[in-house]
């Protein structure tokens, strides 16, 4: 996901000089539980939803743009030598508390 995420910024960036509009992403990602199903009938929706969309959602509202912010979560998950990261301010997250982040 953290190497989706950078794969994006840089098709973003790329497109944004080819059309010369200023265009800017900016990407969470968080490791955790979901669930997911079908809602509905009549007009069936793929539902995803769970405390850990709530921590994604966070995290992503805390990049920069240009930028993946992953928290701590993930960096426990990827433990990867291959990428730089910067520690940033915890998140609160009702309910939850503090979540660490890092920025790359």
């Amino acid at each position: 996901a953290v190497a989706l995420g950078l794969a994006i910024i840089e098709t973003v960036d790329r497109i944004s000089v080819r059309v010369k509009v200023p265009l800017q992403v900016r990407i969470g990602v968080h490791t955790g539980s979901v669930i997911a199903g079908i809602v509905g009938t009549t007009m069936p929706r793929y539902l995803i939803t769970g405390i850990d969309c709530v921590i994604v959602s966070a995290v992503e509202k805390e990049a920069e743009p240009g930028t993946v912010c992953i928290s701590e979560a993930t960096e426990r998950e990827i433990m990867s030598g291959s990428w730089h990261f910067e520690a940033h301010k915890p998140i609160g997250i009702p309910g939850l508390g503090l979540v660490g982040t890092k920025t790359l």
